[in-house]
């Protein structure tokens, strides 16, 4: 993704993988989520076919987010 790739790279930070096949242990609250064992962002099945592709940005962008704070551990 290259709204996730664009902010990675202006805070130095490790890109992620991106996945788009849902999220390995989905459940009703977890709508997106950051797994810093493989340095992953996970979407839900759910998120996917609700949000548009900009709403689907912000999403991953805020992920990002969970990248910074693992990384300052």
């Amino acid at each position: 993704m290259v709204v996730v790739s664009r902010i990675c790279e202006n805070r130095n930070l490790p890109r992620p993988y991106v996945n788009f096949d849902g999220c390995p242990a989905e459940n009703a609250e977890q709508l997106a989520s950051y797994r810093p064992d493989v340095n992953m962002i996970c979407i839900s099945n759910r998120q996917l076919t609700v949000l548009n592709f900009d709403d689907i940005n912000e999403v991953a962008a805020h992920e990002v987010a969970h990248i910074y704070r693992f990384k300052r551990k």
